[in-house]
């Protein structure tokens, strides 16, 4: 708040001041300085009560304008998020079952034929056409085995009808009843101190494949001439007469397949043809 000042009747502010006129020189009186200080501090609170109001009654408005704030829109709203996971839930229940019951239908050997045969005798899956060609035992690798156990090495042959892709695991069946799948290609490279590569280039796989006759010819693949594949299993160490297993699928690039038939071939070691 300004003043008049008493000699050069000129106004200024006697509080930033200290009670001096600029102008002159003259002090204010101490009513005059204690009146500016009284008014100052009731503007300045004046102001900020005024500030504080509009932006409560801003806010006021802004949420009474928000559709949100609605209960009726609240309520459709937490009804479409309750329906929606509902949904959710029970399509992953249904989902859950019917992966439940391929599973079953894949893993359930009671009702699957099963065909026998021997040494040479071929076999189809999805096409290609199979037929076992050796088994050998690998005694040079006994000291990488532990426990009971022996090396077995089975070639197969594959007519190569198709491009290359798995078309079925492999197991050998012991005497006991034991069932073992054939060994993965990490444990071979860790057995045979080769790469993956390496092995791959030598035939090894951990099941059977169809040959890719696209790729003949070409560096670093197999010749038409060369289709013959090598798979290793860990047997008893008093068992030389072995049951191989092969399941055929209806289709085995299906993620639904459903296995239908088990080919039982009996091999024993030194034999090949």
């Amino acid at each position: 708040m300004k003043i008049v000042c008493n000699a050069c009747s000129k106004k200024y502010d006697p509080v930033a001041t200290s009670g001096t006129c600029p102008y002159c020189g003259m002090h204010a009186t101490d009513e005059q300085i204690a009146e500016a200080q009284t008014n100052n501090v009731i503007k300045g609170g004046s102001v900020k009560e005024m500030l504080r109001s509009y932006l409560n009654e801003k806010i006021r408005k802004d949420k009474k304008s928000s559709p949100l704030r609605k209960t009726s829109i609240q309520l459709t709203l937490c009804t479409i998020l309750a329906a929606a996971m509902l949904g959710v839930a029970l399509w992953g229940n249904n989902h859950y079952k019917k992966r439940l019951e391929v599973h079953i239908n894949n893993t359930n050997t009671a009702e699957i034929h099963t065909e026998k045969l021997k040494m040479g005798d071929t076999f189809n899956l999805s096409g290609d056409v199979i037929r076992i060609v050796s088994c050998k035992a690998l005694p040079e690798y006994q000291d990488k085995v532990e426990g009971p156990f022996r090396l077995i090495e089975v070639s197969y042959y594959d007519d190569g009808a198709d491009s290359y892709s798995p078309l079925s695991p492999i197991y050998v069946s012991t005497a006991n009843g034991a069932t073992a799948k054939s060994l993965d290609l990490y444990s071979i490279s860790d057995i045979m101190g080769l790469s993956r590569d390496e092995l791959k280039l030598r035939g090894y796989t951990d099941r059977i494949f169809s040959t890719d006759l696209s790729n003949a010819g070409k560096e670093g693949s197999y010749s038409m001439a060369d289709r013959t594949y090598k798979v290793i299993f860990a047997v008893p160490e008093n068992e030389t007469e072995h049951t191989l297993l092969v399941i055929s699928s209806r289709d085995s690039r299906e993620t639904n397949n459903v296995a239908d038939l088990c080919y039982e071939i009996t091999v024993k070691e030194g034999d090949g043809i």
